[in-house]
């Protein structure tokens, strides 16, 4: 499985996700922002 986001990794971990027990995938969210919304924007060194 190649993912656009494979490769990065959360402080160093080296673990593959055949290996992980858990996977975190950072997911914008702007469904409960009321002003200025713009999180889906963000950069992905921030996720």
């Amino acid at each position: 499985m190649t993912l656009e986001f494979e490769g990065k990794t959360l402080i160093g971990c080296t673990s593959d996700f055949d290996h992980a027990e858990l996977v975190i995938v950072g997911a914008p969210f702007d469904g409960t922002t009321s002003f200025r919304p713009g999180a889906r924007f963000a950069p992905s060194q921030m996720r």
